[in-house]
């Protein structure tokens, strides 16, 4: 092969793995904003729902509300079963007995700690 042959080869070559190597970090990076944007977007919605049914609380004289993580878990399931395409009925009735659980989890771990539950699924 003749020097001026091999050259454009390796150079074709370089130009191949650079640009591969360029679009595989757009594509690292974009699947990582889009998780920190769902995140977000869950955080931000879960705080909404939050701040909502402490305000109901305070309006109806007080009231037992959830910690932030049980709507956080809940909106999460809502959230993956849009995305997944498999929201409905029974993914619903899923979701919701899986809140149940959560109710349930806080509600005994606030008894260990000599505290009254917060909800009774």
């Amino acid at each position: 092969m003749d020097a001026g042959l091999t050259a454009a080869v390796f150079g074709l070559v370089g130009a191949l793995i650079g640009s591969a190597s360029s679009v595989a970090t757009i594509i690292v990076q974009s699947k990582l904003k889009d998780r920190r944007d769902r995140s977000k977007q869950l955080l931000d919605l879960s705080l909404a729902e939050f701040g909502h049914h402490l305000d109901l609380a305070k309006s109806n004289g007080g009231g037992a509300i959830l910690p932030i993580s049980a709507y956080i878990y809940n909106n999460h399931l809502i959230l993956k079963a849009l995305e997944d395409g498999s929201f409905g009925p029974e993914t619903l009735a899923e979701i919701a007995q899986k809140g149940d659980e959560v109710i349930r989890a806080i509600n005994e771990t606030e008894t260990k700690r000599g505290r009254p539950g917060v909800a009774h699924p």
